[in-house]
């Protein structure tokens, strides 16, 4: 949470301003952004294969060391409002995103149980949206004591108290430990129980053959064999044949399958060119094509109202204070709904009314009307997100969740050219327009999502699990 309230107050809407106030134009943000988001990508996918391949931990101690180093060159480039400082520190956050996301969200997917997974998930982004807010009431409270405008000292203020407390958000970063997690515990717990019951049936069989030996001295034992390992057996005896392959059975812990009548992963065709092995490729890729289409229209909507409509720093920041509040408590909601109808008809539901609310700003002029679409939008897109990270999860693997978590960063980073592509948009065919192409793109996600709801429809989660 002490993460996500100090990039709250840093990275975003008060970072654009300071930007805009030490260089007089947009370029120098968009340069900003388009150097995090170039590192961010680049490293993604070795990160994910390398917290898969290794240990998520590690990748979460070089994270903290990262985010320390690029905080405290954030902090002495703010302070000497140095541009070429600027652009390292950031490049530096970029990379640090890289390493800490995709072996965070493994790291925590790996200590729930399948299944199970839909309410933890949902509390983390609570918890997320909830430190979102919480930096930005802080920044209006700071606008509020000194003017309500956009000054440099101000801004500069603003952010260099995040640069603290982001600092102090690295250490806990330094205590995660990969064997403590549900999964490896429970694979220890298997493996220990196997070498005890190996141990316990040797003594057995090991008594057993002594008495025969000792009972019939000629060699004449009661249907029993000698194997080439020199140790006498029962033909039909269980514990021989645990004791003659004693690394058979240590794998994993047993599957926790989500309905009785079928697991995920299964091969069984559910359409007819499609089956369960598909289920991360079309939740990814529905994904994808829903960020796109949010990042056309997400990153210029704010100067658009405050272009349009003169907002102060103040109201700017209430808009999104709201925004995550709304988000927070609408993704609880459908979490519990989610219990009685299933996650992945939930998402579609929530995916459709959001298209909706888009398609009715494109013919509203209205300020609170606009605002307030745009808010439900945003909320009924960004809500179902816990749901859909938590079904993904639930049809990997855990030697493959990093690197499919860190397909996101790409996703991420292709949405920041989309939102350049939706400012050029806005600048030659207007506001609405925009809005109309960026509707017409979530309905192409939409119809992915559609093929997904009978593909996991016994991932329904129990309700007796909560």
């Amino acid at each position: 949470m002490l993460y996500w309230f100090s990039n709250s107050i840093m990275m975003h809407q008060v970072l654009s301003g300071y930007m805009y106030v030490l260089t007089g134009s947009n370029k120098a943000m968009g340069t900003l952004t388009a150097i995090q988001g170039i590192a961010q990508v680049l490293l993604a996918l070795p990160a994910g294969y390398i917290a898969d391949r290794y240990r998520r931990d590690r990748n979460l101690k070089m994270a903290a060391g990262l985010g320390i180093l690029s905080a405290i060159m954030t902090a002495l480039a703010i302070g000497m409002s140095h541009l070429g400082l600027m652009y390292v520190s950031f490049g530096i956050w970029g990379a640090f995103t890289a390493l800490q996301r995709p072996a965070m969200e493994a790291i925590f997917a790996d200590s729930i149980p399948r299944g199970r997974r839909s309410f933890p998930f949902t509390v983390k982004f609570v918890i997320m949206n909830a430190g979102l807010t919480l930096g930005r009431l802080i920044a209006i409270v700071f606008f509020t004591q000194h003017e309500d405008d956009w000054a440099f000292f101000q801004l500069r203020a603003v952010i260099l108290f995040g640069v603290f407390t982001i600092t102090l958000s690295m250490f806990p970063l330094l205590y995660f430990d990969d064997d403590v997690s549900f999964e490896i515990r429970m694979k220890y717990l298997v493996v220990e129980k196997e070498l005890r019951s190996i141990g316990r049936h040797f003594d057995i069989e090991l008594s057993d053959s002594i008495q025969s030996v000792e009972i019939h001295p000629a060699g004449h034992s009661h249907n029993h064999t000698k194997h080439d390992n020199g140790l006498f057996s029962s033909g039909e005896s269980e514990r021989s044949r645990l004791l003659l392959s004693p690394y058979e059975s240590i794998t994993s812990p047993d599957p926790i399958y989500l309905s009785p009548s079928k697991p995920p992963g299964s091969k069984k065709c559910t359409l007819e060119y499609l089956n369960d092995s598909q289920v991360p490729y079309l939740l990814v890729l529905s994904g994808f094509i829903i960020d796109n289409a949010s990042g056309l229209t997400a990153s210029f909507i704010p100067f658009y109202f405050f272009r349009e409509y003169d907002l102060s720093p103040v109201q700017m920041q209430s808009l999104f204070v709201i925004h995550p509040a709304c988000v927070a408590l609408f993704s609880l909601f459908i979490q519990w709904q989610s219990k009685r109808w299933g996650r992945m008809p939930v998402i579609l539901v929530t995916r459709v009314f959001g298209s909706l609310c888009l398609f009715q700003m494109a013919s509203t002029q209205a300020f609170r009307t606009l605002v307030a679409l745009f808010l439900l939008n945003a909320v009924l897109i960004k809500s179902a997100e816990p749901l859909q990270k938590s079904l993904l999860m639930d049809f990997l693997p855990r030697q493959q969740r990093a690197r499919w978590s860190s397909l996101e960063e790409v996703s991420m980073f292709v949405c920041r050219g989309s939102a350049l592509v939706g400012v050029h948009l806005v600048e030659t065919k207007g506001f609405q327009y925009c809005i109309w192409i960026t509707s017409l793109i979530y309905l192409i996600g939409i119809l992915f999502e559609t093929l997904l709801v009978p593909l996991t429809r016994h991932a329904r989660e129990s309700v007796e699990d909560f």
